[in-house]
């Protein structure tokens, strides 16, 4: 967990809570052998597909989408390197 909201913290100052909630409701926890989000509305959270440039028509929606592919790549990258 540490590491992940370092990954945040340094790279997006601003995202970070957004984000490490996000990851807490989808994150499978042992004590309940579930994700908080199924726990919830009883149903596995959603498949996060990445965005193709130029497939949303409203530019806010595509710029939001982009930001976020490039959050969740930073992250992979920082966990990876944190695992190593």
């Amino acid at each position: 967990m540490t590491n992940y909201l370092w990954c945040f913290i340094t790279d997006q100052p601003k995202e970070w809570v957004k984000w490490a909630e996000f990851w807490f409701n989808t994150t499978f926890h042992k004590s309940t052998s579930a994700t908080p989000l199924e726990v919830v509305y009883g149903r596995q959270p959603p498949k996060i597909v990445q965005v193709i440039e130029g497939e949303i028509r409203v530019e806010a929606i595509q710029r939001e989408l982009m930001d976020r592919d490039e959050a969740f790549g930073q992250l992979k990258k920082h966990l990876l390197r944190a695992q190593d």
